[in-house]
Parts: structure tokens; C-alpha cells; sequence
């Protein structure tokens, strides 16, 4: 669960829950080209170590100077002085980076609210998921299967409103967007016995088969690099 239980009592509440492991620290910005909302993290200069990260850099000005820079003297070059304008003193010492498509959390509203809608919340990067509801429907007397995540900030806030007795919507819906009913769904620190075609395949008396077949759900993840 990710809560963290208090021993004081809370009037209505016989506990205080303490949110923990929601999501990461970082916050990123959101900014519009074309169009096209982009979200940017703000880096110091000597955290970049390579070519592809200086490609990330929102500022083409500022992408072309610290590129140059890097050529001529690698990583070490990020560490010392790079200067936007060397005659008036301006040193680039942070910078903006695009991060890869990824998908965010949009939590609370900012407290000095922009005009733009896209500038309004919170961007933070997912840190874990709670549970993923798989489905499986038939398509063409075929078996398709999809999935979807519930995040730790979701299922918490789901806990919470059936903690305070309000409604709350299920944590996974009953089918998929497809049309595919639930088939099962997993969490992590399950052990699960994997088969191919049928749960028939699996040889429960023999200790060899069910420990080849036996996997950990140690992490589950939309983002393929993690």
C-alpha cells in the first residue's frame, strides 16, 4: 500500500495517512510549439555527459554554444565556464532539456496560475505503479490481449476516498476501452506460474517445471527503458 500509517488518532479518522512514494521529486515544465504541448526539465550544464543530451537542449542558441563547447573539450569543458555572453559576464550554468515522450502525472493546480491550461498543475514523472489490469477478448477466433496501469497516486487516492466513506470509482474498469473483459491483474511483489497455451501445461507435481515456470512481479512500467 502506499500509505504510511501514523499511530496518532485524528478525530473522525482513526488514522492519519501519510502519502509516500507517489512519484519522483522532479518537476517538469510544460511549454507549446506548434501547438504541440512539450514537457522540459531543467538541468545543470556539467550534468551533461554526451552529444544526444546537448541535442536535448530547448534553446537552439544556447544548444549550438554548449555543443560547440563540448567539441572542443568533452564533459570537462561543462564543468568550467561556458559563457552565453562572454563581454557581459552571462555564464550558462543551467538549461532545458526535452524529456522523451513519457507519460506524466498532472498533480495540484500552481499557485500563481498561468493563462495557458497546459502551465496550470504539477508535471512530475510517475515513480511506481500499483497494480496492471490485463484483458483478453476474442478477435477473429483469436485471443487479443491489452493492459492498463493504476498508478501509486491513483490507487491512493482511491484508498483515501473509500478510507473517508466516499465514492469511489473502481480501481480498474471491468473492460477495456476494446471491449475486452478483465482477465486478471497483478501486483508487484506476486509470484506467478507462467504457461503457453493452457494452465494444463503446468505440472504441479514436478518441482523442476513449476520452478521454470515461476516468475516475481518485482517492477511493472509503461516506460520501455525502465
Amino acid at each position: 500500500m502506499p500509505w504510511r500509517r501514523s499511530t496518532k488518532k485524528d478525530g473522525k479518522n482513526p488514522y492519519v495517512y501519510r502519502h509516500c512514494c507517489l512519484h519522483k521529486d522532479t518537476f517538469y515544465g510544460a511549454i507549446s510549439e506548434e501547438g504541440t504541448v512539450k514537457y522540459v526539465v531543467r538541468r545543470r550544464l556539467a550534468d551533461l555527459t554526451s552529444e544526444s543530451d546537448i541535442r536535448k537542449i530547448v534553446d537552439p542558441a544556447v544548444r549550438d554554444i554548449v555543443l560547440a563547447a563540448f567539441r572542443e573539450g568533452g564533459s570537462k569543458a561543462l564543468e568550467g565556464e561556458v559563457y552565453m555572453n562572454r563581454e557581459k559576464g552571462i555564464l550558462i550554468r543551467k538549461v532545458r532539456l526535452y524529456v522523451r515522450n513519457k507519460t506524466l502525472l498532472h498533480i495540484g493546480r500552481q499557485r500563481d496560475l498561468s493563462v495557458r491550461d497546459y502551465k496550470q498543475q504539477y508535471h512530475v514523472s510517475n515513480d511506481e505503479n500499483y497494480m496492471m489490469a490485463i484483458y483478453e477478448g476474442i478477435v477473429r477466433g483469436k485471443p487479443k490481449r491489452t493492459f492498463a496501469m493504476v498508478n501509486n497516486l491513483d490507487a491512493t487516492r482511491h484508498f483515501t476516498a473509500r478510507h473517508r466513506g466516499e465514492a469511489a470509482a473502481p480501481l480498474v474498469a471491468a473492460h477495456s476501452p476494446e471491449g475486452y473483459p478483465l482477465l486478471c491483474t497483478l501486483k508487484k511483489g506476486q509470484h506467478v506460474l507462467l504457461y503457453e497455451n493452457t494452465p494444463d501445461e503446468i505440472r504441479r507435481e514436478d518441482p523442476a517445471d513449476l520452478a521454470r515456470r515461476l516468475y516475481y512481479v518485482a517492477s511493472m512500467s509503461l516506460d520501455p527503458h525502465n
